[in-house]
């Protein structure tokens, strides 16, 4: 695991904060993710917990971060979980989307050496509502 793979590759953002989603069609009107539920993976217990208010829970999208010392890769996006919202308009009858939130499981990886090959596999799903 490197910092690079793991900020770069592996970073929440790329999927959450960095993601463009256009309401109409035209790259004028863009829409931010909002957060939803934020959860983290729990490796030993196969569980996933609540993320705490104190860790930031509903008001914002985790950092994912490389800790030079342990060379672990902590709050990559294991789970994002899309809810698209939608509106018909009135004068076009298009369908616009109106918001979007994402529900997060995030997980962290410890490996062993900075050349430990790591098998990761991500899970997306979108609902439109």
């Amino acid at each position: 695991m490197t910092a690079n793979f793991c900020n770069d590759t592996l970073s929440a953002n790329n999927f959450l904060q960095n993601l463009l989603i256009s309401s109409n069609g035209d790259n004028a009107t863009n829409i931010g993710i909002s957060v939803g539920v934020l959860k983290r993976f729990n490796v030993s217990t196969q569980a996933e917990i609540p993320i705490t208010a104190a860790e930031g829970n509903g008001t914002s999208f985790l950092n994912t971060t490389y800790n030079e010392n342990t060379m672990a890769c902590e709050n990559f996006l294991l789970e994002a979980h899309y809810t698209a919202y939608f509106n018909e308009s009135a004068t076009t009858g298009e369908y616009l989307i109106t918001a979007i939130t994402a529900d997060v499981v995030y997980g962290s990886v410890y490996p062993s050496f900075s050349t430990t090959l790591v098998s990761i596999a991500q899970k997306t799903s979108l609902t439109w509502m």
